[in-house]
C-alpha cells in the first residue's frame, strides 16, 4: 500500500501500491511518505556536479484571473517555475533538508533537483508520484532497490484511479505560520528566480 503525504488525498488509494516502472530514459515511482525523502536525498548524494533546484508554483488567485475566458471560467491553471542555478551537493542538501515539510507534505506544488551537465533529474510530482530521468536510467535503480522499492512491468498511478465522481485532492500545507508562496522569499539567498510561467502537466 502507498501511504500519501499530508497535502494529498487519493480515493480508493489501497489500490495503490509502492513501486516503480523502468522505462528507455526514465523511471516513474510510486513512493510512500516514509521513503520520499531518503530516495531524493539519496539521489543527490550520489551527485558529483554543479545541481539545479526547480519549483513549480501554482499562481497566486489574483493572478490566476487574469487568464479566465469569462469570469470564474479557465482553460488551465498556470505555475510559476523557479530555478536556483549552480548548487552544490551540500547546498542542494540543506534545501531539501531546511525545508523539509513544505516540500514534501505540501500537496500544490511540484518540484525537484536536476544536473546541469548529466542532465539527470529527479522531481517529486503530486500524489507521491516520482519520476527521475537520465540518460545511463539503469545507473539510477539502485535508489528504488535500496528503500526496497520493486519494480513492475505497468505502474498505476493515483491518475488511474480518477474519475470525475471521485477526483484527487490536493491541499496546502502551513508550518510554523509558512505555506509554499513564502518558499522564495526563504531561498533567495540561493539565488533563486522565477524563470517562466506555464500550463503544468
Amino acid at each position: 500500500m502507498l501511504n500519501l503525504n499530508k497535502g494529498f488525498h487519493v480515493p480508493q488509494a489501497k489500490r495503490l501500491d509502492e513501486s516503480y516502472e523502468l522505462q528507455e530514459n526514465s523511471i516513474c515511482a510510486n513512493v510512500s511518505a516514509d521513503k520520499i525523502f531518503d530516495l531524493i536525498t539519496g539521489f543527490i548524494a550520489t551527485r558529483n556536479e554543479p545541481l539545479f533546484f526547480i519549483l513549480e508554483l501554482p499562481v497566486a488567485v489574483t493572478e490566476e484571473q487574469k487568464f479566465e475566458l469569462r469570469p470564474h471560467v479557465l482553460a488551465n491553471t498556470h505555475h510559476d517555475v523557479y530555478f536556483i542555478d549552480g548548487l552544490t551537493v551540500e547546498e542542494a542538501l540543506i534545501i531539501v533538508i531546511r525545508y523539509r515539510d513544505l516540500l514534501f507534505e505540501d500537496g500544490m506544488i511540484s518540484w525537484g533537483i536536476g544536473c546541469h551537465e548529466s542532465q539527470t533529474e529527479i522531481m517529486r510530482r503530486s500524489y507521491n508520484l516520482v519520476t527521475l530521468y537520465s540518460q545511463t536510467i539503469i545507473d539510477c535503480e539502485f535508489l528504488f532497490e535500496k528503500l526496497a522499492i520493486p519494480q513492475v512491468e505497468k505502474l498505476i498511478t493515483a491518475y488511474d484511479l480518477f474519475t470525475t465522481k471521485e477526483p484527487g485532492e490536493k491541499t496546502s500545507i502551513s508550518f510554523s505560520g509558512k505555506t509554499v508562496y513564502d518558499l522564495p522569499e526563504m531561498l533567495k539567498d540561493f539565488g533563486i528566480y522565477l524563470a517562466q510561467q506555464n500550463v503544468p502537466d
